[in-house]
């Protein structure tokens, strides 16, 4: 008999545990229960070519691996690595005026002395399909700096070279 209670006391609790309501679901008068907004409420209303939110003040927790500097066009690069293959970019597109936030995913090639990176970025403006190729060799930027990668990046059918440093 003891059982028998004990388990009906924790069926209960499981039944009335799995059932409770979302928290963030619509109430009758219209308002979500928490006080979450995730819009801003106050300031200027923002327009479709304004940039809403700090989308430059991105934290991540990745281990630096790769920084890339080019000049002409104006262009940057950070990938952090995640785990074994997948790395966080922050790719700042200078000459564009945009950024671009996401995953890149290593791809071994045979026959190939470099590693090719290929992911999809976002960015305010939509989504952008990226490939990158890097060789582990010397290369000197246009202000004569050494430096200890060589990259080429593909983004719109265009290619992008740079000189970067690996950070480990």
């Amino acid at each position: 008999m003891k059982n028998f209670f004990a388990m009906v006391l924790i069926s209960c609790t499981l039944v009335y545990g799995c059932t409770s309501k979302n928290r963030f679901e619509k109430s009758s008068d219209g308002n979500t229960k928490e006080t979450y907004n995730p819009t801003p409420t106050s300031g200027p209303n923002p327009t479709k070519d304004q940039i809403k939110g700090s989308i430059t003040d991105v934290e991540s927790d990745a281990i630096p691996f790769l920084k890339i500097d080019a000049d002409t066009p104006r262009w940057s690069m950070n990938m952090g690595l995640i785990q074994e293959g997948i790395f966080d970019v922050k790719l700042n597109m200078s000459s564009e005026n945009k950024i671009y936030f996401g995953l890149l995913k290593k791809v071994q090639q045979p026959n190939h002395s470099g590693i090719f990176y290929v992911g999809e970025l976002n960015s305010n403006s939509g989504k952008q399909v990226i490939q990158l190729y890097v060789e582990r060799l010397p290369c000197t930027d246009n202000q004569q700096k050494q430096h200890n990668a060589r990259v080429t990046l593909l983004k719109d059918n265009k290619e992008f070279y740079a000189c970067g440093d690996f950070q480990n």
